[in-house]
């Protein structure tokens, strides 16, 4: 079986799936696997499924003071989506992937179920759904393993600490928003899923800059999400939660350096990686 390969250079490294002491591999198990992960999709585009346009019709105005909870989360909800459907192309790299939606769910849920939103049962069922592909992946316990680089970019260290901070801020406000006032929009759980998107963006933007594996998915959600964010809050600076124009603005530029910056050193780093293995006479193992 083959491994998985760390893009940082000069330190080969080699991740058996088998590693967690138990055979993930199993044939019956890897069915199993691909089976939860075609259930969970179908769970939450049935339960979704008439919000999921809302990332292309919100921006039409037609959500009115709601746009940029209803453009952020269904862009957050496609993008933990598109997570679940890359389970079925070499599943065992794809460990950022596979932690997205059920994270998303289980914090939604949770926090749900702490402030008393109407949708907090059905939210914690998805979530219970969403955490059997990942009991069942391919790479075992080592999808939660923590495998980090080596000598991180401080270019890119320093791009991702601020916006993380200001995220984390957004987030907190967002948060104590839904623990502390009434309305439909708490009753709904808006705020509250605006603070996990918000810490989401924080966290998987950490792993594209520090976890070996899977950074590229990392990198890409979290700037995809973090530009709607600021793109739909400058378009709507008067709508709920919205960052404002300038704020706005600045997160959408933050999100596409962040995409570029990550692209390019961490892509470099795999290309370097290459050549030093075809140097030595080694094939490349990705």
């Amino acid at each position: 079986m083959s491994g998985v390969r760390d893009p940082t250079p000069h330190q080969p490294i080699v991740m058996n799936s088998m590693s967690s002491g138990t055979d993930t591999n199993t044939p019956i198990r890897r069915y199993a696997f691909y089976v939860a992960v075609v259930v969970a999709i179908a769970v939450v585009g049935i339960t979704l499924g008439q919000f999921l346009p809302h990332i292309i019709l919100g921006w039409t105005g037609s959500l009115g003071n709601r746009s940029i909870f209803g453009l952020v989360t269904m862009a957050g909800a496609w993008t933990a989506l598109l997570g679940m459907a890359v389970q079925f192309y070499r599943p065992i790299e794809r460990v950022n992937a596979i932690l997205l939606l059920p994270t998303i769910t289980v914090l939604s849920g949770v926090i749900g179920f702490a402030t008393g939103t109407v949708f907090a049962t059905l939210t914690l069922v998805v979530a219970a759904i969403a955490l059997v592909p990942l009991v069942l992946h391919p790479a075992g316990r080592s999808v939660l393993r923590f495998d980090r680089v080596r000598s991180p970019n401080r270019l890119l260290v320093g791009l991702w600490v601020v916006g993380a901070i200001f995220l984390i801020v957004y987030g907190g406000q967002e948060l104590l928003k839904q623990f502390t006032l009434t309305g439909e929009d708490a009753l709904r759980g808006h705020y509250g899923d605006l603070a996990i998107w918000a810490f989401a963006i924080a966290v998987w933007g950490g792993l594209a800059v520090f976890r070996r594996r899977d950074w590229r998915f990392a990198a890409w959600i979290s700037g995809f999400v973090a530009l709607y964010l600021g793109v739909s809050s400058a378009v709507f600076p008067d709508a709920s939660s919205s960052l404002g124009s300038v704020s706005g603005l600045l997160i959408a530029i933050w999100a596409i350096t962040f995409v570029a910056t990550t692209e390019r050193v961490r892509g470099g780093q795999i290309e370097e990686s290459g050549a030093t293995e075809k140097s030595r006479g080694r094939p490349k193992n990705i």
